[in-house]
């Protein structure tokens, strides 16, 4: 059994990150950190499957009729509560896609909203394109700090300062890319 799981890891990760979500991502991490998987297959696979997983939720959003929603039992518990989701959505929608990632149980919800509130999807998609790279890239660079300790801050700053650079870089470019393409549409 371990033999298929370490043949077919980055299938496992696939199908692992759209069922699980991103608790599949800091062991796959930390497989990178230590030679065991490369970083981009991780990286591209991570995004992938965590970007379809999410449209699956904002199509359900926007297909599913109002009237099935409010049926289900979590909805009425927190009737109140989906009120003021909306209304906080339909002035920040796509601040709250981008919050959504670092905020644990809310980002199945934000995606269904976003769909339920018609927000457009190619904006949606960019954002959310946007806070997985950065969920991502974060997970990574924690990963890199735990598994070295302080060693890694004393010892190898500067290997440190590179990475942490580098996520800084990779966040600007996807933030100017988003604001020119998301001008666009």
């Amino acid at each position: 059994m371990l033999e298929l799981l370490i043949q077919y890891q980055y299938i496992f990760l696939f199908f692992g990150l759209i069922v699980l979500g991103e608790t599949v991502f800091f062991p796959a991490a930390y497989l990178v950190y230590i030679g065991e998987m490369k970083f981009v297959p991780v990286f591209i696979i991570g995004l992938a499957a965590t970007l379809i997983a999410d449209v699956v939720w904002y199509f359900i959003g926007k297909y599913m009729p109002h009237g099935k929603l409010i049926q289900l039992k979590v909805y009425k518990k927190k009737e109140e509560f989906f009120g003021k989701l909306m209304k906080l959505f339909d002035k920040h929608g796509l601040r709250i896609v981008l919050l959504s990632k670092f905020l644990y149980g809310t980002r199945v919800v934000s995606q269904i909203v976003c769909g339920m509130r018609k927000i457009h999807f190619w904006k949606y998609f960019g954002v959310n394109v946007l806070a997985v790279s950065i969920l991502h890239l974060g997970i990574y660079a924690l990963v890199i700090l735990a598994g070295g300790g302080t060693d890694v801050v004393q010892n190898e700053t500067h290997k440190f300062m590179l990475i942490m650079t580098f996520l800084v870089v990779v966040v600007v470019f996807l933030h100017q890319w988003a604001i020119r393409y998301l001008r666009r549409i």
